[in-house]
């Protein structure tokens, strides 16, 4: 009940986060009666195993603490993207596209609002690296030290996903958490 040293990975591809620096505390009851993880103190967890990454989907809160980073991040030059822990990301490394909790694309400078609550997060990564790699690593990326957050879960793919695929996902999120959404929720055969 009091840390986090591995979070295996439910998809069955193995690519299981190691906690190798900082805090990582469980907190039961984060998100409506359910689990997240407390990244703090420079927070790092390795992930074993190569994959690439393209399209994130985060179920997490921000404390405004702590360095730039990513909640998935990699070790490759500038790849996906770098965000400050006040929720904006960097203008010389931004994603493609930000969606939070399925509403409208956030413009430009993509700035989260509320990021003490916990929201559904869709990260588009940009394609600087978009090679199969290992070094991928949960709350930093490139060299910076971590951002802190409170993880609940998080989903990545290969590629973007259309926008039915992106309802059954957020929507999925969403619902588990309790979280208020305006996605389209869609069941298995694509009827809403």
């Amino acid at each position: 009940a009091s840390g986090m040293s591995t979070w295996t990975d439910q998809s069955g591809n193995g690519h299981n986060a190691t906690r190798s620096s900082g805090t990582a505390a469980v907190a039961p009851n984060s998100v409506n009666g359910l689990p997240a993880i407390q990244f703090r103190s420079n927070p790092l967890a390795d992930i074993s195993g190569s994959m690439f990454v393209k399209e994130q989907y985060i179920v997490w809160s921000l404390p405004n603490s702590g360095d730039w980073g990513a909640a998935l991040g990699s070790t490759g030059t500038r790849s996906g993207y770098m965000m400050n822990p006040n929720g904006s990301f960097w203008d010389q490394n931004y994603p493609v596209a930000v969606r939070q909790n399925g509403g409208s694309y956030l413009n430009p400078n993509y700035q989260l609002s509320s990021i003490g609550t916990f929201m559904v997060l869709k990260v588009t990564g940009n394609s600087w690296d978009p090679n199969v790699r290992s070094g991928w690593r949960l709350c930093r990326t490139e060299g910076w030290n971590g951002t802190d957050m409170n993880l609940a879960e998080i989903i990545g793919y290969n590629r973007p996903l259309t926008g039915d695929e992106e309802n059954m996902v957020g929507g999925y999120m969403a619902l588990k958490y309790g979280i208020n959404a305006a996605y389209g929720y869609l069941n298995e055969t694509g009827r809403q």
